[in-house]
C-alpha cells in the first residue's frame, strides 16, 4: 500500500507539473495570438496606405501625362504656325514680286501707249487690264500681311501656353511632401 501510495504521490506532483507546463504553453500561445493579431492589425493599415498611396500615383502620373501630350500637341502646332509663317512670307514676297512686274508692265504700257497713236485704244485695255491685275496683287499682298499678324500672334500665344505647359508640368514632376 505505501507503494501505491508513493505512486499516487509521484503521479501527482507529475500531473501538477504537466498541468503547470500546459497552462504556461496555453499563456504564450494567447500572448502569441495577441501579437499576431496585432501584426495582423498593423499589416491591414498598412496596405490600406500602400494602396492609397498606389492610387494617388495612378492619379498623378495620369495628370503628368495629359500635360506631356498638351505640351507635345502646343510644340507641334508652333511648328506648323512656324512653317505656315514661312509659306505665308513666301507667297507674301511673290505677291510683291507680281504687284513690282505689273507695275512695270503699266509703265512700259504707257510709255508703248505715248509712241503709237493707233495703238492707244489697245494701250488703254491693256493698262485697264493690268491696273486690275496690280489692285488684285495689291489686295492679295494686304491680305497676306494680315495673315502673317494673325500667325505671329497665334505663334506668341502658343509660346505662352507652352511655357505655362511646361511650369504645370515641371510643378507635377516636384515629389510631394509626406503627409
Amino acid at each position: 500500500m505505501i507503494f501505491l501510495g508513493v505512486v499516487c504521490a509521484v503521479l501527482a506532483i507529475f500531473v501538477l507539473l504537466l498541468w503547470g507546463k500546459v497552462s504556461a504553453r496555453n499563456r504564450t500561445i494567447e500572448q502569441k495570438t495577441n501579437r499576431a493579431e496585432q501584426l495582423q492589425t498593423g499589416t491591414s493599415h498598412l496596405q490600406e496606405q500602400v494602396d492609397q498611396a498606389k492610387a494617388e500615383t495612378v492619379r498623378l502620373q495620369k495628370q503628368l501625362d495629359e500635360a506631356t501630350t498638351v505640351t507635345t500637341q502646343l510644340k507641334a502646332d508652333l511648328e506648323k504656325s512656324k512653317t505656315d509663317g514661312a509659306e505665308l512670307q513666301s507667297e507674301l514676297d511673290k505677291a510683291r514680286k507680281t504687284a513690282t512686274d505689273f507695275q512695270m508692265q503699266m509703265a512700259e504700257a504707257k510709255v508703248a501707249s505715248l509712241k503709237s497713236q493707233g495703238a492707244v485704244e489697245v494701250a488703254q485695255a491693256q493698262t485697264a487690264v493690268m491696273q486690275t491685275q496690280a489692285n488684285k496683287a495689291k489686295a492679295d499682298l494686304g491680305q497676306a500681311e494680315a495673315q502673317i499678324a494673325d500667325l505671329k500672334t497665334q505663334v506668341n500665344d502658343l509660346r505662352d501656353h507652352l511655357q505655362k505647359s511646361e511650369q504645370t508640368i515641371m510643378e507635377l514632376q516636384k515629389p510631394q511632401a509626406k503627409k
